[in-house]
């Protein structure tokens, strides 16, 4: 089940040649035998456009629905920011050629610019619809986390925009995506910090401290035991005031710098965790897993 999107030239006859060139000089594309998929690992987000020739075969609609270059199919039960991104390649697809658009859950040609919101508003609406009679099938441990739409789309911007910030700085810091994780039933959002390495930290709900190269030796064989220590990030903020500082040009991220990084490690080393799991723990006494953003909906989707 998916949300699917007609593209038909707005002139005939229409040169598919350029298609594939289009799809191939994107980022996050992969193209074979006219499907274009597109995954960007960094949020997740998949989707797939089918184009070349009969795509829609001629029907009773006087619409010229046998014209279709191009479908785009959207998976429903995925966060709606799948949507946003999805906007954001169709804007470039009609900067590029001149389409119209048929939206075939609506029932409706869009002959003008192509309007993002609608998109992302229309995509919403049949989501919602689709996941409450998804729900209904669906055993309570097999669906799948959910977290509000305000926090997927925080942590969707955030993770779209990594890459271009991570350029964009003057130091060398570590820009980590982020994640959720779930504990003690609840889904909250989560970046992952590992031996307490120069990074920008965004504002989120858990700090995940690695201890990697800098755990704990034990045992006859003086092994390193590798493991992750849950901080609640008020508590973050807190504990590491003295190395954590606030970034001017990015809103509430705090970020720790390499001429703190020997101080940072000695407090790491130091400090004694509060809810250690060790990355070899069994499933069984895990205390908290975490998850891709893909793999949570939006809330809003089954609200009543």
């Amino acid at each position: 089940m998916s949300f699917e999107y007609f593209f038909i030239p707005s002139k005939m006859p229409f040169d598919e040649t350029p298609l594939e060139e289009f799809f191939d000089g994107r980022r996050h594309y992969s193209v074979k035998k006219g499907t274009a998929r597109y995954e960007n690992l960094g949020t997740g987000v998949q989707f797939t456009i089918e184009f070349g020739t009969g795509l829609v075969t001629a029907g009773e609609s006087e619409l010229p629905l046998d014209e279709t270059r191009l479908i785009l199919f959207l998976d429903y039960l995925v966060p709606t920011f799948f949507a946003q991104e999805a906007a954001l390649e169709i804007e470039a697809l009609m900067d590029t050629f001149e389409l119209r658009i048929y939206d075939p859950q609506d029932e409706r040609m869009q002959n003008g610019a192509f309007n993002a919101e609608l998109f992302v508003s229309d995509y919403r609406k049949h989501a919602t619809a689709a996941a409450r009679s998804l729900h209904e099938e669906f055993k309570s441990t097999e669906w799948p986390g959910t977290a509000s739409r305000a926090a997927l789309d925080k942590v969707w911007d955030w993770n779209y925009w990594r890459d271009d910030l991570q350029i964009a700085l003057d130091e060398e810091l570590f820009v980590p995506t982020i994640e959720f994780v779930h504990h003690e039933g609840s889904v909250k959002t989560a970046v992952v910090w590992g031996d307490g390495v120069p990074a920008l930290l965004p504002k989120v709900d858990v700090v995940l401290a690695g201890y990697m190269e800098i755990a704990p030796k034990a045992g006859l064989l003086r092994r390193q035991k590798r493991f992750f220590d849950y901080i609640p990030y008020d508590e973050f903020k807190e504990e590491f005031a003295d190395v954590l500082h606030p970034n001017e040009d990015v809103e509430g991220a705090l970020q720790c710098v390499r001429e703190d990084a020997e101080t940072v490690i000695e407090k790491l080393k130091s400090r004694a965790p509060r809810a250690k799991q060790y990355l070899d723990a069994p499933q069984r006494k895990r205390l908290f897993e975490t998850k891709r953003p893909a793999e949570i909906v939006d809330q809003e989707l089954t609200a009543s």
